[in-house]
C-alpha cells in the first residue's frame, strides 16, 4: 500500500522537479540514462501493473505509513548532511530561504498522490465488488463475519434454533469465551 504511491511520488519528483533543475544546471546526463529510466519509469510501470492486476486495495487510513516513510527519509538526509555536508536533493537543503516552501510542497504532493491512488482503489473496488468480501489472509473470517458470530452468540437461547452460516461458525471459534 505504500510502494505504488511512493513510486508515483518519486517519479513525479524526479521528472517534474529534479530533471528540470538538472537540465538548467547542465546535469541531464544523470537523469537521462538507462539506470534512471529503469529505477524510476520501469519501477513505476511495474508497480502500476501490479496494482491493476492484483487484489490490493489502498486504504486511506494508511496514509500515515507513507508520510512516516518520508519523515524517516528526511531524518536520514539530515544525518547525512551533518556527517558529509551534502544534501541528496536541492530541495532538502534547509539553509535556503525557500526550504520551508519546498518541504510543504513535498507534503502536499504526498497527499495528492496518495489521494489519487486511494481513488483508483475505489474505482477498482466499484468495478470488482468481489474484492470487498475477501480478507487479505485467505481462510480467515472477515471482520463482518466475526461481528455476526458475536451477535449470534449473544442471542437468547430460544432463537438458537437457527444455524449460523459456516463463516460465522468458524469466526465464533476465534472469539474469546
Amino acid at each position: 500500500e505504500v510502494c505504488f504511491p511512493r513510486a508515483l511520488l518519486v517519479s513525479l519528483i524526479l521528472w517534474g522537479i529534479l530533471t528540470p533543475h538538472d537540465v538548467t544546471k547542465g546535469w541531464q546526463k544523470e537523469d537521462f540514462n538507462f539506470y534512471s529510466y529503469d529505477m524510476h519509469a520501469v519501477n513505476t510501470a511495474c508497480l502500476a501493473i501490479e496494482m491493476l492486476l492484483s487484489r490490493l486495495l489502498v486504504r486511506a487510513d494508511h496514509f500515515f505509513c507513507m508520510l512516516l516513510w518520508a519523515f524517516v527519509f528526511c531524518a536520514f538526509a539530515w544525518l547525512q548532511h551533518i556527517w558529509t555536508n551534502f544534501w541528496p536533493y536541492f530541495f532538502l537543503d534547509v539553509s535556503t530561504p525557500r526550504a520551508l516552501l519546498w518541504y510543504a510542497a513535498v507534503v502536499v504532493i504526498h497527499i495528492f498522490i496518495y489521494t489519487v491512488v486511494v481513488a483508483l482503489s475505489h474505482l477498482k473496488l466499484r468495478r470488482f465488488p468481489s474484492l470487498r468480501t475477501r480478507t487479505h489472509l485467505e481462510g480467515l473470517p472477515s471482520f463482518n463475519d466475526v461481528l455476526i458470530a458475536e451477535a449470534e452468540r449473544e442471542q437468547p437461547a430460544d432463537s438458537a434454533a437457527e444455524q449460523p452460516t459456516p463463516k460465522a461458525a468458524r469466526a465464533a471459534t476465534l472469539l474469546p469465551r
